[in-house]
């Protein structure tokens, strides 16, 4: 997963993090990130009743459950999550945070890197 350099200073993160505990929003958040990145912007809770979701994500990202279940309308009102109709929560941004662009993008660094190396070579030995 890679977030852009603008992150921070995007109005939703700016407003976020005005909001009372909005630090720990902002680090909630990423965290709800980090978890989804596996399933395409899902985290889903099989068998899971929709109070225990809380709980788990409580253990999962070192939250209390009802600060967790305070942050969600929060991140929800912000177009960050959505609370999908069987209980899970997808995260809309991931599948642009990762995947084939990342491993392009990284594919582009590589060769210039290279390149960058070979010419700086044939400068020392022209």
């Amino acid at each position: 997963m890679r977030l852009k350099d603008d992150f921070f200073r995007s109005q939703n993160m700016i407003y976020l993090q005005t909001m009372k505990n909005g630090y720990e929003l902002t680090v909630l958040l990423l965290k709800l990130y980090l978890l989804s990145v596996s399933d395409n912007g899902r985290i889903a809770f099989t068998d899971v009743p929709g109070a225990n979701r809380f709980s788990l994500l409580s253990r999962m990202t070192g939250h209390t459950a009802k600060f967790i279940k305070e942050a969600i309308p929060i991140f929800e009102e912000f177009g960050l999550v959505e609370t999908l109709s069987n209980g899970a929560i997808y995260v809309p941004a991931i599948p642009a945070l990762v995947g084939k662009a990342s491993e392009e993008a990284d594919r582009q660094r590589e060769y210039q890197r290279k390149k960058k190396a070979e010419s700086e070579a044939c400068e020392k030995t022209g």
